[in-house]
């Protein structure tokens, strides 16, 4: 009896180890820390933050891929630049879709030094809709044409 104790607990101790192994090393989608996974892809111009979902068989970390699916992000300040801003864009691809940030700043984002001088009313005047809409424009342009994104779902 004590035997088959033992054996039962070895056993469940063994899948519990196997079953884990895929899931337990990312149990959050969302991370700001770690290493950016995504790609700076010129494209007309223009800079994008581009994360893939892994595929495995159809799946990524458990989440169907989604790759017909697309996220656009549009950044803070800091731009794609940003360490977590690369990082979000990478926890949507872990999510199972693809993901797509553009460089919105022209590679000029806020300073992400907290002492660095910083004029908000510059920033924002020379970054207006007049000039960040073509970006987006762009960039959902790459998606669907390049990437054979159908559906984009935006956030930032």
């Amino acid at each position: 009896m004590l035997a088959i104790n033992f054996f039962s607990f070895v056993l469940g101790f063994a899948l519990f180890l196997g079953a884990s192994g895929d899931y337990v090393a990312d149990l959050s989608l969302l991370a700001f820390t770690g290493t950016p996974v995504g790609k700076v892809v010129p494209f007309d111009g223009l800079d994008l933050y581009v994360s893939m979902p892994r595929n495995q068989s159809g799946k990524t970390n458990g989440t169907t891929a989604r790759t017909r699916f697309g996220v656009l992000l549009l950044t803070d300040i800091y731009g794609i630049q940003s360490r977590e801003n690369k990082l979000l864009v990478d926890s949507f691809a872990r999510a199972g879709y693809v993901a797509v940030a553009p460089d919105l700043f022209e590679n000029k984002p806020k300073s992400e030094d907290p002492m660095a001088s910083f004029n908000g009313t510059e920033f924002f005047r020379a970054h207006g809709p007049a000039v960040t809409d073509p970006k987006v424009e762009k960039t959902i342009a790459y998606m669907r044409d390049k990437m054979d994104i159908q559906k984009i779902a935006s956030t930032g």
